[in-house]
C-alpha cells in the first residue's frame, strides 16, 4: 500500500452513495431524548447594560439576578451583562398521536435562558457570537458555560449554554426541559413529554430514507421529571448490538440507533442497541461491548463516545466474507468488523455493505453501493474530487474503503488495483491503468503522486479524475484542460469541444 504525496493533499470525498439524516446526532425520542444539540434560537433582546434598561416611559427598571442559565423573559430578568434567549416555539407533525393533536410542541430555550451572548450566527471574532471550541476564555460563555455550534432550522448558530454534570439527579438544576449532555457536560433541550419519547421515524413513501414521525403505540418510554431524558425499563437480557425499533428494545440506560437514520454516516440495519454516555460512571457498556468513538469512514465526524460491539477484524469464516449473509466474526448478519484505531485489530460492528456481487469490479463506474463487489462489507461507490478548484469526478466507482486496515488481506484490491491513502489513516483501492481507455468515461489514467515538474515512476498510474498532460487522457479524442487558469491538472474533455 502506498501513500501518495499528491493523494495526501488534494484527494477529498466529494459525494458519498446513500443518504443521511444527518451525522453524530440522534433524534429526540427515537433514540435518547435531548442528548442531542441541535435546539439553539438566535436573538436576544437587546437593551442598555448599565444596570437598568429603559422602558416606554423613560424610566430605568432594575435589572434581574438571573444568572448564566436562569430562565427569562426579557434582559432585565437577568444579572448585569447578560441577555435573554427568549423561548422559540418549535412543532413537529406526527401522525397517530393518542390525543386530537397533530404535531407535538417541544420549545427551543423554554422559558428562556439567561447567557452572556445572544444566540446568533457565528462571527468568526468573538465580537456578536460566542466561539465554540478552544480555552474557557475563548469561547466567551464565562467561567461557567460553553459555546456550541447548533442549527435552527437551515441556518447554524452559536449559543452559550450552562456547564452540567451529566451525572447529577437534577443535572441542570430542576429546571423544566432541559439535561445535561453527556459529551458536552452543557445544559440542552431534553425531553418536555412522554409523546416525545415515543417518536419513530417512518419512511412514508418506501425510498429507504426516513421522511416522517410517528407516535409508537408499542412503547413505555416516558420523560423523566428530574433529568429531562427519555426513560424506560428496557428488554430483558438486552445487549449492546441487538436490534431494535425503539427505546424499550434495549437496556433501560441505552438508546436505539434507528435503521433509518446514519451514525457518524453508518447505518445501522434493523436497528442497533447503544448507550450514550458510557464514559461516565455507572454507565459502563457490559460484557462483548467497548465505549469508543466511532471512527470515521466518510467525513471527518467523531462520534461521543457510545457502546459498540466489540469483535476481530478479518477473523470470519470465508464463507461469511461475501455475500447478502455475510458479517464480521462475532457480528450477527449484515455487520462488518469495522477497523477502530489503535494497536493490533480489535474492531467494533457497524453496518456493512453484503451483496450478491461476487466479481471483483474495482474502478467500474457505479451509482450505489449495491453495485459494488464487497468483501468484508467494505464496499463502496465513491465520488470523489480533486484539488483546489476541484476536478470532480463524472460517476461514482467502486471501491473499497479502508483496505489497508489491519486483519485484511494484504492483496485484498485484487491483480490490477492498489490500496493507496485517501484521507488521514483512511485509504481505498483503486484501478491501475497504463492508457485511459480501461477506466470509466471521464476519468484520465494519471500519475496522481506527481509532483509539479515531476511524475513519479517507481508507482503506476491510476485511474484518477485529473489529468496532468493530455497523455493521461484517451489520446486521440480527448485533452487535458486546466481546471483554471495557470492550474497545472485539469479534466480530460473531448478534443473537439471548444475552450469556455
Amino acid at each position: 500500500m502506498r501513500s501518495a504525496t499528491w493523494v495526501q493533499r488534494a484527494w477529498m470525498i466529494a459525494v458519498l452513495a446513500g443518504g443521511s439524516l444527518g451525522a453524530g446526532s440522534l433524534v429526540a425520542g427515537s433514540a435518547g431524548c435531548g442528548d442531542d444539540d441541535d435546539a439553539i434560537v438566535d436573538g436576544g433582546d437587546g437593551g442598555d447594560d448599565d444596570g437598568g434598561t429603559k422602558g416606554d416611559s423613560g424610566f430605568i427598571r432594575e435589572r434581574g439576578d438571573g444568572e448564566l442559565g436562569d430562565p427569562c423573559e426579557s434582559r432585565t430578568d437577568c444579572e448585569v451583562g447578560l441577555v435573554c434567549d427568549g423561548e422559540i416555539e418549535v412543532s413537529y407533525q406526527v401522525s397517530g398521536l393518542p390525543t386530537r393533536e397533530r404535531a407535538i410542541v417541544a420549545p427551543r430555550f423554554p422559558n428562556g435562558v439567561c447567557t452572556p451572548l445572544a444566540a446568533g450566527p457565528f462571527d468568526g471574532t468573538g465580537t456578536n457570537s460566542c466561539i465554540p471550541g478552544g480555552t474557557t476564555e475563548e469561547q466567551g460563555c464565562g467561567a461557567d458555560g460553553a459555546c456550541v455550534p447548533v442549527t435552527v432550522a437551515d441556518q447554524q448558530v452559536v449559543a452559550c449554554r450552562r456547564s452540567c454534570d451529566p451525572s447529577a439527579k437534577e443535572p441542570c438544576g430542576g429546571r423544566f426541559g432541559y439535561t445535561c449532555d453527556f459529551e458536552g457536560r452543557v445544559c440542552v433541550e431534553g425531553c418536555q413529554s412522554d409523546e416525545e419519547c415515543r417518536l419513530q421515524l417512518i419512511d412514508a413513501d418506501d425510498d429507504g430514507l426516513a421522511d416522517a414521525l410517528a407516535y409508537d403505540e408499542e412503547s413505555d418510554a416516558s420523560c423523566d421529571a428530574e433529568s429531562f431524558r427519555c426513560v424506560h425499563d428496557g428488554a430483558e437480557g438486552a445487549a449492546i448490538g441487538d436490534p431494535c425499533a425503539r427505546l424499550d428494545d434495549c437496556d433501560p440506560e441505552g438508546v436505539c440507533l434507528d435503521r433509518l437514520q446514519t451514525f457518524a454516516t453508518t447505518s445501522f440495519p434493523d436497528g442497533y442497541c447503544t448507550k450514550l454516555g458510557c464514559d461516565q460512571p455507572g454507565r459502563e457498556c457490559g460484557r462483548g461491548a467497548v465505549c469508543e468513538r466511532l471512527r470515521p469512514l466518510r467525513s471527518s465526524i467523531v462520534t461521543d463516545p457510545v457502546c459498540l460491539q466489540a469483535c476481530e477484524v478479518g477473523e470470519e469464516p470465508e464463507a461469511d466474507v461475501l455475500g447478502s449473509d455475510g458479517h464480521g466474526a462475532g457480528c450477527r448478519e449484515g455487520y462488518a468488523c469495522h477497523y477502530n484505531g489503535g494497536t493490533g485489530s480489535s474492531g467494533v460492528c457497524i453496518g456493512g455493505n453484503y451483496n450478491n456481487v461476487t466479481e471483483n469490479n474495482i474502478g467500474a463506474a457505479c451509482a450505489s453501493d449495491a453495485e459494488c463487489y464487497s468483501p468484508y462489507g467494505l464496499g463502496s461507490c465513491l465520488v470523489l474530487a480533486v484539488g483546489n478548484p476541484a476536478v470532480e469526478a463524472p460517476t461514482g466507482v467502486c471501491t473499497l474503503v479502508d483496505c489497508a486496515g489491519p486483519g485484511l488481506p494484504e492483496d485484498l484490491c485484487g491483480a490490477g488495483n492498489e490500496c493507496i491513502g485517501l484521507d488521514g489513516d483512511i485509504t481505498f483501492c483503486v484501478r491501475t491503468c497504463t492508457k485511459a481507455d480501461v477506466c470509466p468515461d471521464g476519468f484520465a489514467c494519471a500519475d496522481d503522486d506527481a509532483t509539479a515538474d515531476m511524475a513519479n515512476p517507481s508507482t503506476p498510474n491510476i485511474c484518477f479524475p485529473a489529468c496532468f498532460t493530455d497523455a493521461d487522457c484517451r489520446v486521440g479524442s480527448e485533452l487535458c484542460r486546466p481546471v483554471a487558469a495557470g492550474a497545472s491538472y485539469g479534466s480530460c474533455v473531448a478534443s473537439n469541444t471548444r475552450p469556455g
